[in-house]
């Protein structure tokens, strides 16, 4: 990984999570075309992230074919998958991809499909999914 990280574990439910994610946000400004405005929503493990998660895990997803939305550090993701979920991660920011395939990695678990796209696209590899979320994306 190119960036200045830290290590965070999460517990949702009898889940564990490790995210690695940046040690700060400065270190994107120069290195994307996103207007600055949107740079300090990336790298950050927001609390409705959580409470979303913790929501999930209260459900029976496997199978499920599911779509997160500006996933940024991919937190629902992750548990999601861990959960046997068919999850697609989507964010609009250059660098989600790295850490979720890094983070992939860190979990020791299977690879998580990402598409870097903005919630608003009409790409066809954003459609037909069972359930779609998604947490501060507005």
């Amino acid at each position: 990984m190119s960036f200045r990280y830290r290590d965070q574990t999460f517990r949702i439910g009898d889940v564990r999570i490790r995210l690695r994610t940046p040690r700060d946000l400065e270190q994107f400004i120069d290195q994307t075309e996103i207007s600055n405005e949107a740079l300090p929503l990336f790298g950050i493990v927001w609390d409705s992230s959580e409470i979303l998660s913790e929501l999930l895990f209260k459900y029976d997803v496997t199978g499920k074919r599911i779509l997160e939305i500006g996933c940024g550090m991919a937190l629902v993701s992750h548990l999601l998958n861990m959960l046997g979920a068919d999850i697609t991660a989507m964010d609009i920011h250059p660098a989600t991809a790295e850490y979720l395939a890094n983070n992939t990695l860190l979990n020791n678990v299977r690879s998580i499909p990402f598409v870097n796209a903005s919630w608003s696209d009409d790409s066809p590899e954003l459609k037909g999914f069972d359930l779609i979320v998604g947490s501060e994306v507005l």
